[in-house]
C-alpha cells in the first residue's frame, strides 16, 4: 500500500513536470507588432528617445555626423523590444559626401537604453542624406522595413542620390535601390493607395514627386499618379504624409511646402491618383508660410479630423503650430500657446500623441532633446495645448 502511494506520488509529480515541459514547448512566440500601416501611424512609438544622449552613451561624435531625420523605430532584430535605426549623415563642413552605413541601437529591455549593434545588411553601403525614414512591412512578411528618400549634398543644384529600400528576407536584411536614376528627395510617405494589399510609396522634392506601386512582393513599378496644380512655381512638396482625412476607405494625400510656390492642400485619395481637382487647399497663418510637417487627431471629439501643422517663417527661422478643422477647413484659433512662436529652434518631427498616458493629448518633438536644443511640450488641457 505504502509502495502504491509513492508511486502514485511519483506519477503524478511526472505528469505536473511534463505538463509544465508540454506547456513551455508550445508557448507561442512573443506577439509582435504588425508593420503594415501608413508611414505616418507607424511612426508614433511609445518610446521617446532623447538622440543626443543616446549618442553621447554611445560615444558619437555628434559634432560631425548629423542625425534626427530618417530615424525609425521599430523591432528588427525580432525580440520584441523596439530598436532605433539610425541613417546619419556627413555635416557638409566635415569635408565628406557620400553614402554612410546605417547605425542599428538595439533596446536593452527598458526603452531607455539602445546601444550601437553590429547589425548585418547586404548590398549598397548606406544612405547618402536621407531626409526621413519611411517605415513599413513592404514584402508582407511581418518584419519591419524602410524606405528613405535621399537628397545627396543638401544644395541645389545637385547630383541627388538614388532612394533606397532597406528590406527584409529570410537571410537578413539587403539595402537596394528603388531607382537606378538620382534625385533631389526631400520627403515621403507609404501607405496602401491602391487598396490591393500591399503598400505603396511617394517621394517628393520641390523639383520632382515619385510613385513607386508595390507589385505585391516588395518590388515596385514607378509611374505617375499625382496631379498638381499647373499654375505652381515649384514641381513637387516638401513634406507630405497619406492619411484618411474624410474616412472613405481610401488615403488621402497632405502635401505642402512653401505658400508662395505650392498651396498646402489635401489631395482626396479615390484608390486610382491624386489630383489638385479633387483636393482641398489648408489656410495659414502669415508669416508661417512654411509648412514642415502634418500630424492628425481629432482634438475637439467632434468627428472630424483635425490637421496639425508644424510652421516656420523665413528658412526654418522659429516654428509655429496651427490647427485646421477638417470640418469647415478653416484654422481653430488660440488653440495651441504659440507665445514662444519666434524663438523656438524648429523640430525636425513632432507628434501627436499621449505620450505620458495621462489621458490628454501632447505635442511633442520626435527627438526628446530636440538635437540638444531643448524641446518644447504642448499638453492639451481640454480646452487649449498648453506649453509645460
Amino acid at each position: 500500500m505504502v509502495k502504491r502511494i509513492i508511486y502514485l506520488i511519483c506519477l503524478g509529480t511526472l505528469i505536473n513536470s511534463c505538463q509544465k515541459e508540454s506547456l513551455e514547448i508550445i508557448q507561442p512566440p512573443k506577439q509582435t507588432k504588425s508593420y503594415f500601416d501608413t508611414s505616418y501611424n507607424l511612426s508614433k512609438s511609445n518610446i521617446w528617445i532623447d538622440y543626443y544622449s543616446m549618442l553621447e552613451e554611445n560615444n558619437i561624435n555628434f559634432g560631425t555626423i548629423a542625425y534626427g531625420c530618417p530615424e525609425v523605430i521599430a523591432d528588427f532584430d525580432g525580440d520584441g523590444f523596439e530598436d532605433l535605426l539610425a541613417a546619419p549623415t556627413l555635416y557638409e563642413n566635415a569635408g565628406g559626401y557620400g553614402d554612410l552605413p546605417l547605425e542599428f541601437f538595439k533596446n536593452q529591455g527598458d526603452n531607455k537604453t539602445f546601444t550601437l549593434t553590429p547589425f548585418t545588411i547586404l548590398g549598397e553601403v548606406g544612405t547618402f542624406n536621407a531626409r526621413k525614414g519611411l517605415l513599413g512591412d513592404y514584402n508582407n512578411d511581418g518584419k519591419p522595413d524602410v524606405a528613405y528618400p535621399e537628397q545627396g549634398v543638401d544644395m541645389w543644384p545637385t547630383e541627388g542620390s538614388t532612394p533606397t529600400l532597406l528590406i527584409s528576407s529570410e537571410t537578413g536584411y539587403k539595402l537596394v535601390n528603388l531607382s537606378e536614376t538620382k534625385y533631389y528627395l526631400h520627403t515621403g510617405a507609404s501607405g496602401d493607395i491602391d487598396n490591393d494589399g500591399d503598400l505603396d510609396i511617394i517621394m517628393s522634392s520641390q523639383h520632382v514627386i515619385l510613385t513607386f506601386l508595390n507589385n505585391g512582393d516588395g518590388t515596385f513599378t514607378e509611374t505617375d499618379l499625382i496631379v498638381i496644380p499647373p499654375d505652381s512655381k515649384q514641381q513637387g512638396f516638401v513634406t507630405m504624409e497619406l492619411f484618411d482625412i474624410n474616412k472613405d476607405g481610401y488615403l488621402d494625400l497632405i502635401a505642402g511646402g512653401d505658400e508662395n510656390n505650392l498651396q498646402t492642400r489635401v489631395y482626396f485619395g479615390n484608390g486610382i491618383d491624386f489630383s489638385y481637382l479633387r483636393s482641398q487647399i489648408i489656410p495659414f497663418s502669415s508669416p508661417w508660410e512654411g509648412v514642415i510637417d502634418f500630424d492628425f487627431a481629432d482634438i475637439n471629439q467632434d468627428g472630424f479630423i483635425d490637421i496639425i501643422t508644424g510652421r516656420f517663417k523665413n528658412v526654418y527661422e522659429g516654428y509655429y503650430i496651427e490647427v485646421i478643422s477638417t470640418k469647415d477647413y478653416q484654422i481653430i484659433d488660440n488653440i495651441v500657446d504659440n507665445s514662444l512662436a519666434n524663438d523656438i529652434r524648429w523640430p525636425i518631427w513632432i507628434r501627436v500623441q499621449d505620450i505620458d498616458d495621462d489621458g490628454e493629448l501632447d505635442i511633442i518633438s520626435n527627438d526628446k532633446g530636440n538635437l540638444g536644443y531643448g524641446s518644447p511640450h504642448w499638453e492639451w488641457n481640454g480646452s487649449k495645448f498648453n506649453m509645460k
